[in-house]
C-alpha cells in the first residue's frame, strides 16, 4: 500500500473511532437527562447508558480495523473486554462497573418486559447516579488511555 493509502486509511479509521466515541457520549449523557428529570431511571435511558458504554469499550477495535468484526457484534461486555484484552487495560474501578453494567445486557432483556423494568428499577437512584458519574470515565479512560497509546493500543487484539 501506498503512503498515501496508509495515510488515508488511518484518517478513516480515526473518524470511524470519533464516530463511536462521540455516540458512546451522546448515548450516556441522554441517559443522564432522562435520570436528571426524573431522579429515576427509566427502561430506556437504562439501554442508552448500556450502549455508550458498549460503544466505548468496541472503540478500540473500530480503531485498530476501522470496524467491528461480525463475530463480535453481540452485547456482551465482560466477554468483549476480556476477548479484545481491553479488560487487563481497564483499571479496578472500571472493570468493576463493567460487571456492573453487564446484566443489562440487551440481548437478555426485553424493555418492555415486566423482568427488564424490575431489573432497572431494583436499583436505587445513587447507584444509577454512580453508573452515570461512571460511564463518561469510562469513554475517556478509552480514548486517552487506550487508543490514544499507540503502546497500548498495540496490546488490544481483534480475535
Amino acid at each position: 500500500m501506498s503512503t498515501i493509502g496508509a495515510k488515508l486509511e488511518t484518517t478513516m479509521a480515526k473518524t470511524q473511532t470519533n464516530v463511536w466515541l462521540h455516540e458512546a457520549r451522546e448515548a450516556i449523557k441522554s441517559a443522564a437527562i432522562v435520570f436528571s428529570q426524573i431522579n429515576s431511571m427509566t427502561t430506556g435511558a437504562a439501554e442508552n447508558l448500556f450502549i455508550g458504554v458498549e460503544n466505548a469499550i468496541k472503540a478500540p477495535m473500530v480503531e485498530k480495523i476501522g470496524q467491528v468484526p461480525p463475530h463480535l457484534k453481540n452485547h456482551k461486555l465482560m466477554s468483549l473486554c476480556q476477548s479484545t484484552g481491553l479488560w487487563i487495560e481497564l483499571p479496578p474501578n472500571l472493570q468493576s462497573f463493567v460487571q456492573d453494567m453487564s446484566p443489562f445486557d440487551p440481548n437478555v432483556r426485553y424493555p418492555d418486559t415486566t423482568a427488564y423494568q424490575t431489573l432497572v428499577s431494583s436499583s436505587t437512584p445513587n447507584e444509577w447516579q454512580r453508573r452515570l458519574t461512571t460511564a463518561p470515565l469510562l469513554v475517556e479512560f478509552v480514548e486517552k488511555q487506550v487508543i490514544a497509546i499507540p503502546s497500548v493500543l498495540s496490546r488490544i487484539t481483534v480475535p
